[in-house]
């Protein structure tokens, strides 16, 4: 059975790296293992979404950080509503990189061969970590801030302070889970 399972999901891999179709299971093989050819068939197609997905806002954000920050403007108020339209679209990039990789951790797989984190456990470790990386920024932006309290910039340095932030967790996530999203 585990040889079957695993020349099953090797031919799966092979044929999703080919860009081509994945042949299609034996006709008589056992129900047990078309159903789980299926499984391993399915979970790459959600998986490989995922990941387009999230090398989608990760590149989006890539070209968003390349640009300069709000050009032209000199005015304090309008500098303070440009960063944070600037904020408000490094947050949706974000949300989006972070949403699809969370969503390809928690993805069912195909029975493993050999123990491993479960999509459950993986999942709720990366909840913990993001919890604590958005309490660990919203104190350091606040403490930032504080220091502009006085000034007519004060909106601005918060909204900097959280672009910068994203960005470099970003950075940090994709490294991390360089793997899972097939990142070259």
């Amino acid at each position: 059975m585990r040889a079957t399972l695993l020349t099953v999901l090797l031919t799966a891999t092979f044929a999703a790296a080919q860009t081509a179709p994945p042949p299609p299971p034996p006709q008589n093989a056992p129900a047990a293992d078309q159903a789980t050819y299926q499984q391993a068939h399915n979970y790459d197609a959600q998986a490989d979404a995922f990941r387009a997905a999230a090398k989608a806002a990760l590149a989006a954000e890539g070209t968003h950080e390349a640009a300069f920050i709000c050009p032209n403007v000199a005015d304090p108020t309008e500098m303070n509503g440009c960063v944070a339209h600037e904020n408000d679209i490094t947050t949706a990039n974000y949300q989006a990189f972070t949403t699809a990789l969370r969503s390809l951790l928690a993805l069912p797989g195909p029975p493993a061969p050999s123990p491993q984190a479960t999509p459950a456990s993986s999942a709720a470790a990366f909840d913990a970590a993001e919890s604590t990386w958005q309490a660990s920024t919203k104190t350091e932006c606040v403490a930032e801030q504080a220091k502009w309290s006085d000034g007519n910039i004060v909106n601005f340095m918060g909204s900097e302070c959280t672009i910068r932030q994203s960005r470099a967790r970003l950075r940090e996530l994709a490294e991390v889970y360089r793997n899972n999203l097939y990142l070259d």
